[in-house]
């Protein structure tokens, strides 16, 4: 009986590693540039408030990257 995880090729597993790596890598370069940008408009140094609000969305999308990075893992071992 085949496993899920027999259904990749022995490229695979290090070409998805690839991918995750270079995608992760721009999702978390455009999201931290894209907090740098915002904060420098909206003074965030003299709002504490929205220094923390801003904080939690970047915070938030990190993670999103992180369940979407599993996420294609398991699927390509064909769990789900």
């Amino acid at each position: 009986s085949e496993k899920p995880s027999d259904s990749l090729n022995s490229s695979a597993p290090l070409a998805l590693a690839a991918a995750l790596f270079a995608a992760e890598l721009v999702v978390h370069y455009a999201l931290d540039y894209s907090k740098i940008q915002y904060s420098r408009g909206v003074h965030i140094n003299t709002n504490p408030p929205r220094f923390w609000a801003l904080h939690g969305i970047d915070q938030l999308a990190h993670q999103l990257t992180y369940a979407a990075m599993i996420f294609a893992v398991v699927k390509a071992l064909g769990l789900i």
